[in-house]
């Protein structure tokens, strides 16, 4: 419209300019000419004028933003005021229902919990996500005794409640609400044709293994294992039929003692063998040198008919000779791989469970004869050992009945009068016979096992500290002969230096708690 003002005005100027002639040059007074503005003072204002247009641009989008802000701010705020209104607490609508009437604490409370049950019930009602939940909020709240006193309006006001329910209120149940359901093969004739299609044998093998069974809701039945793909039978069964039925409502009705075979469960070579064709047929189909890898299909088109038995054994004049066309895009040097049913024999291994058993020939008796000294002592009872176990060379342990310790892989214990016999001939030392001088001077001794006596009783120890008179040993606890274990809280005491009779190698471990000191240091100290 401006544009249109503007453009009427200039044709008007032009014109009245047009009409009138130009004004005669006034010599006298005529002015010099003055020099033009330079291109650098041009440029600079038209910059100038860029810059402004800029920010008066940038003020009236600031403005407009500014503007629609505020509005934001009034209509949120307004908003906040209205629902604080609408959303009073519990508390205020008790205080605004009593406001003009004392009443005592008792039914104040009453009220409290009244208006607090209805905005409970009325928030979870409003929130439910599906129909189910909204039902059973409704059926629990609104029933007879509400219909009893006519307050069934106003609990449908209070509570958010609409008038459909009250229709719904009438049944027993908490939720009225079925999901529906519709079966498209509830004909028994489709189920029993897929039934009997399945027990065929040319779908299905019968198995004859007392164990290969299937039990299902109380019926058992022989498991038949399938000889073909579900996609191929499916393609089988409604050629044969005159039934429209999909492959899942196909795979749904499928009885149950009707199972795809195992690993385990091939054990004859109608299997593991004849499978070999298959597991070709789709490494073709794979490479692209057959359309298809279904083997009826394959037959099909090597035989005029899968159905005859000249066509199947090859005695057949017209297709005896056809073979399965393929494609000829293929590379005849490329190597690939298949997988193939085969036997293979395998030693079985020792499952390293009963009695092992191991042959020792004459030879090998002979050559540790001739090994063996000759000036070996006999050991005694040779005929009645039963058992015999070696720790430690030139020393064994025998009993004259056997103990299962062993199984445990405890050797060295003291069942059934364990006799010990040594086939080298020891001398006794004088300096083992008799007390080891311990030297109390000497900083390493701390740390080291020693035997104590404390109540004519022996215990071993680990020597903690010393002063000049005394020794601070950690005991272990005494459960029998030559046993001992460390008690749950530690047993820490100051002895005197002849309570200590002599430092000793560290006790072995007899089980995963007890311990023994060295035999024949214990028989030498107990004596």
């Amino acid at each position: 419209m401006w544009r249109d003002a503007i453009k009427r005005q200039k044709n008007r100027e032009a014109l009245r300019n047009s009409d009138t002639p130009p004004q005669s040059p006034d010599n006298q007074n005529a002015e010099q000419p003055r020099s033009g503005s330079s291109r650098q003072h041009l440029e600079g204002k038209k910059q100038s004028r860029r810059a402004s247009y800029k920010l008066h641009k940038e003020i009236a989008q600031l403005q407009h933003a500014l503007t629609k802000e505020r509005k934001l701010k009034e209509k949120y705020k307004k908003r906040l005021q209205r629902s604080v209104k609408q959303n009073e607490s519990s508390r205020s609508k008790v205080r605004e229902l009593v406001k003009n009437c004392p009443v005592n604490s008792r039914i104040r409370k009453t009220l409290l919990l009244h208006e607090a049950l209805i905005s409970d019930i009325k928030r979870k009602y409003q929130n439910a996500r599906n129909e189910r939940d909204k039902q059973i909020l409704a059926k629990v709240t609104v029933g007879k005794i509400v219909k009893k006193y006519r307050l069934q309006r106003w609990s449908e006001q209070a509570l958010g409640f609409s008038k459909k329910r009250r229709n719904l209120l009438k049944s027993k149940s908490l939720t009225s609400f079925t999901r529906k359901t519709v079966n498209r093969f509830a004909d028994t004739s489709i189920q029993k044709n897929i039934k009997s299609f399945f027990n065929r044998d040319d779908v299905s093998r019968i198995t004859t293994g007392r164990k290969q069974t299937i039990t299902r809701n109380k019926v058992k039945m022989q498991k038949r294992f399938l000889v073909d793909t579900m996609r191929s039978l499916h393609r089988k069964f409604l050629a044969e039929n005159n039934v429209r039925i999909s492959y899942s409502s196909f795979c749904r009705l499928r009885p149950f003692w009707v199972v795809h075979p195992s690993l385990s469960d091939r054990e004859t070579c109608q299997c593991k063998l004849h499978e070999n064709l298959s597991f070709l047929a789709e490494k073709l189909n794979q490479l692209k040198l057959i359309e298809t890898s279904d083997l009826e299909r394959l037959t099909k088109t090597v035989s005029c008919d899968n159905t005859r038995k000249d066509c199947m054994y090859g005695e057949c004049e017209n297709c005896k000779d056809k073979t399965v066309p393929l494609s000829s895009m293929y590379d005849s040097v490329k190597k690939v791989s298949y997988t193939q049913w085969g036997t293979e024999e395998k030693a079985k291994m020792d499952d390293q469970e009963g009695p092992k058993l191991f042959f020792v020939n004459g030879d090998t008796v002979e050559q540790a004869l001739e090994r063996m000294p000759s000036n070996l002592p006999a050991v005694p009872a040779t005929m009645r050992i039963h058992q015999v176990v070696t720790l430690a060379p030139g020393e064994i342990l025998s009993r004259d009945v056997s103990c299962m310790c062993s199984t445990q892989k405890q050797l060295q214990c003291e069942c059934w009068n364990t006799n010990h016999f040594s086939f080298v001939k020891k001398v006794p030392d004088a300096v083992s016979q008799r007390q080891t001088q311990i030297h109390w001077e000497d900083p390493e001794v701390l740390g080291q096992w020693c035997v104590l006596t404390y109540d004519k009783d022996l215990f071993p120890g680990i020597i903690l500290a010393m002063d000049e008179t005394h020794v601070q040993v950690k005991c272990m606890h005494r459960v029998g002969p030559n046993r001992f274990f460390w008690p749950a809280r530690e047993d820490v005491l100051w002895y005197d230096f002849d309570d200590v009779l002599e430092l000793i190698p560290p006790p072995k471990p007899v089980t995963t708690r007890h311990m023994e000191i060295q035999k024949d240091i214990w028989a030498r100290l107990s004596e």
